[in-house]
């Protein structure tokens, strides 16, 4: 549970990022990218690669690293490690954990003044984020 709460705190992460990018005059993919590999696509469109710190509500914290590909890694406390891809889809954010096959999709808060975003997941269930590589 914690390891899928993780990664889609990653997602949040990324999606903020995403967020702030496209309000300041991102645009969509074109048509040919669409068409394209979406992960490629994304990290293309709205760069959200770099390292990520996420809070869950009970205090549970890892990080997570977005690469430019698409790809993500968490790092837990207790030495888990988790890799994946990211994808945008239907304006929310979702982590697909490497052989799990069924993603996770967040919905990204507008990023506050200090940089940090929530993440809600469709359970509801929330977590904090703020990108730690400046």
């Amino acid at each position: 549970m914690k390891t899928t709460a993780s990664i889609a705190l990653l997602g949040l992460l990324l999606a903020g990022c995403s967020a702030s990018a496209d309000s300041k005059g991102g645009s969509e993919p074109t048509d040919a990218a669409k068409v394209a590999d979406v992960t490629t696509a994304n990290a293309t469109a709205t760069d959200r690669s770099g390292d990520y710190d996420v809070t869950a509500a009970d205090g549970t914290k890892w990080h997570t690293k977005i690469g430019k590909d698409g790809t993500y890694s968490a790092a837990y406390a207790d030495g888990k490690q988790e890799k994946g891809t990211v994808v945008d889809s239907d304006g929310q954010t979702c982590f697909d954990k490497d052989g799990d096959g069924s993603p996770r999709c967040w919905t990204l808060s507008d990023p506050r003044a200090t940089g940090t975003f929530t993440a809600t997941d469709g359970r509801g269930e929330k977590v904090s984020v703020v990108r730690s590589d400046g």
